[in-house]
């Protein structure tokens, strides 16, 4: 191809990808240059560039045993709340306060309260537990 009808195409290619946005202008160029160039000379093979492909996602697999635990292993909200119900921790009524530090102190495990108390309402909804708030505002909980 000649010098001039080069920098014509080049021309061409470059203000079709004016109003496209920066981060794609290159990848246009190169549509736009192929197009032009393929229309100048049909016999040319088209010009291939390799495009960055996506690792693929990575898809997680859980097996019965660590289905229920949380991604460090250690058992959730719910698996320790539902333990010290059939271990009838809840006979008597508890507040979050001590529900937390009996989990700390017994089970060896740091559960926060923000975590405790939707997991407490969860159990509450399902009748798993019953709850009432006591004179100073706060809820205990209790199974029965």
């Amino acid at each position: 191809m000649e010098e001039a009808k080069l920098k014509e195409v080049l021309e061409k290619a470059a203000a079709m990808v004016k109003k496209i946005p920066n981060n794609l202008q290159k990848e246009a160029f190169l549509t736009a240059l192929d197009v032009l160039l393929e229309g100048d000379s049909p016999s040319k093979p088209k010009r291939t560039r390799k495009r960055k492909s996506k690792a693929p996602k990575k898809t997680k697999t859980t097996t019965k045993a660590t289905s229920n635990r949380t991604t460090s292993g250690s058992p959730s909200a719910k698996q320790i709340l539902e333990s010290l119900i059939q271990e009838n921790y809840f006979k008597d009524k508890r507040l979050i306060g001590e529900i937390q530090e009996y989990i700390k102190d017994n089970k060896a495990q740091t559960v926060k309260t923000n975590t405790l108390s939707p997991t407490l309402g969860r159990l509450t909804r399902s009748g798993s537990l019953k709850r009432k708030k006591n004179k100073e505002g706060q809820y205990e909980y209790w199974s029965g």
